[in-house]
């Protein structure tokens, strides 16, 4: 919630200059996000009535923002009689507006970043009509994966509930691009195979492609540098004591969770997804896209069972050909990367003998990678997680906890999340990419992008393109990057970074 507000803030900061709105709303969301950067919300040390307290005062904020880049889209795109809908939902693909919708709409993107960008839209949409996006080769129709039909909570607003995919190229930096959505009442019929992964669209191979094996099941990678094995799997390590503040594992090896079923492949031209079903609590999506260089890894996890024993529950991602020799790297808050060596510190002697996983553990702010000479594999977060690197070649990555028992460090109550009446269930993204080990350009251009991601509103009405659009469609060099644009007074503040 914290790294979703802080994108909206600063979307709305830059919009707020650049349409010269001068609207004291932004504040409201700053000083939320401020708030918010206190340890015990980054950490998740709280007790629950004042973690409930932070997310009360950052969705008051984000709120308060939408009615500024509301305002903004309207100002410099539509005329002002037009609604504007945000879907702050769409990770869980929820959206009531174009759920619904049976006449044409439109789609306005807004890039945040300083350079251009291609993006993968998507929206929630209705299985029974036809999407047609003018001006874009491709796009696709797919079913909602059952897992996320069944979160709780989660509205329904349509009876064969789908999702489109589309990609826009090429939008340029603090900049809008507007995309028109036909809808008619011909379905699109989409085909589905369990197979190997040998598509093309326009003659043109995808950069990167899964290898699996004859059971549907991954077990490799094929990239521009090379074919290399890959695994992915989830599991949990039990826990008798843990909290808030402790991550004590009962045992050195996590329980693996087997797959229940055959996986599911959604197959298209454009986006391939291979749907993972690890337990009835635990799934992953992994998908394919022809114009992207690295894999895309939705996963969620709950309600997760405690009936039985607390869980913390993780992802592993592994590369056997990497020989990383024990050595993994971390990020330093999204920016240095530090060399990270399994049971070992530089200042001080490690005591061997205690908590033999957890003290391999570091805060993952945004990368985490293993390599040798020859290719690194890194995988990118979307919010901060616990990572580790157990072995060579292997990644791995804390997503949930639920657990019955108190650590004693003051919290005073069990990590025992609920939210509608079940235990909470979490939903996120891993991006993997695999690169040559003297570079990371691909890396820091996917982090960026995942941190300021790009921001979709939708509308009825036809937009009036804008006569003089405050910024020159041009860009910055590819490693400077604009990190803030913001009123202060009667003057402006922008921060440059130079960031790789």
């Amino acid at each position: 919630m914290i790294r979703f507000s802080n994108n909206i803030l600063q979307a709305c900061k830059q919009l707020n200059v650049l349409a010269d709105l001068h609207s004291r709303n932004v504040y409201s969301l700053m000083r939320a996000v401020a708030v918010g950067q206190h340890h015990d919300a980054i950490t998740g040390t709280a007790r629950q009535h004042v973690t409930n307290d932070y997310l009360r005062r950052l969705s008051i904020g984000v709120d308060k923002c939408y009615e500024v880049i509301k305002s903004a889209v309207t100002k410099l795109n539509y005329s002002k009689d037009q609604e504007i809908t945000f879907c702050p939902l769409l990770n869980i693909t929820e959206c009531q507006f174009t759920s619904q919708s049976k006449r044409d709409f439109y789609v306005t993107i807004y890039n945040p970043l300083s350079h251009y960008i291609n993006y993968t839209a998507r929206f929630p949409a209705n299985g029974l009509l036809h999407y047609n996006i003018e001006g874009i080769d491709e796009s696709v129709v797919f079913p909602v994966s059952r897992k996320i039909l069944n979160i709780p909570g989660r509205k329904s607003y349509s009876s064969n509930e789908s999702i489109v995919y589309f990609e826009a190229t090429n939008i340029p930096p603090m900049s809008f691009q507007i995309y028109k959505v036909n809808v008619g009442n011909e379905s699109r019929k989409n085909k589905f195979k369990n197979e190997k992964i040998t598509i093309s669209s326009n003659d043109q191979e995808f950069k990167i492609s899964l290898i699996l094996d004859p059971k549907g099941n991954i077990e490799g990678i094929d990239t521009p540098l090379g074919k290399f094995p890959l695994s992915i799997k989830m599991g949990y390590y039990v826990s008798s004591i843990g909290g808030a503040y402790v991550f004590k594992p009962l045992n050195q090896e996590p329980t693996i969770l087997k797959a229940t079923s055959k996986p599911f492949m959604r197959e298209s031209n454009y986006i391939t997804e291979i749907e993972i079903e690890f337990s009835n609590w635990a799934s992953a999506i992994v998908r394919v896209n022809n114009y992207n260089e690295y894999l895309e890894i939705e996963w969620l996890v709950g309600p997760i069972p405690i009936v039985d024993v607390g869980k913390n529950v993780i992802i592993k991602y592994r590369c056997k050909s990497i020989h990383s020799n024990e050595s993994f790297y971390t990020d330093s808050n999204g920016r240095q990367f530090m060399k990270r060596r399994k049971d070992y510190r530089a200042t001080w002697p490690l005591d061997l003998n205690l908590d033999p996983v957890s003290r391999n553990y570091y805060p993952i702010t945004s990368t985490i990678s293993v390599e040798d000479d020859l290719v690194r594999m890194s995988v990118l977060t979307d919010r901060s997680q616990g990572g580790t690197s157990l072995n060579n070649g292997e990644i791995e990555l804390m997503l949930h906890r639920r657990l019955m028992s108190r650590d004693g460090f003051g919290v005073g109550e069990p990590l025992n999340e609920v939210a509608y009446g079940k235990g909470l269930v979490c939903i996120g993204k891993h991006y993997l990419v695999f690169e040559e080990s003297s570079s990371r350009v691909l890396t820091r251009k996917l982090a960026l992008q995942t941190y300021d991601d790009a921001i979709l509103s939708f509308s009825n009405k036809k937009p009036q393109p804008p006569k003089d659009y405050p910024i020159k469609k041009g860009a910055l060099p590819l490693n400077v990057h604009i990190l803030s644009l913001e009123k202060h007074f009667n003057g402006i503040i922008v921060r440059f970074e130079h960031f790789f």
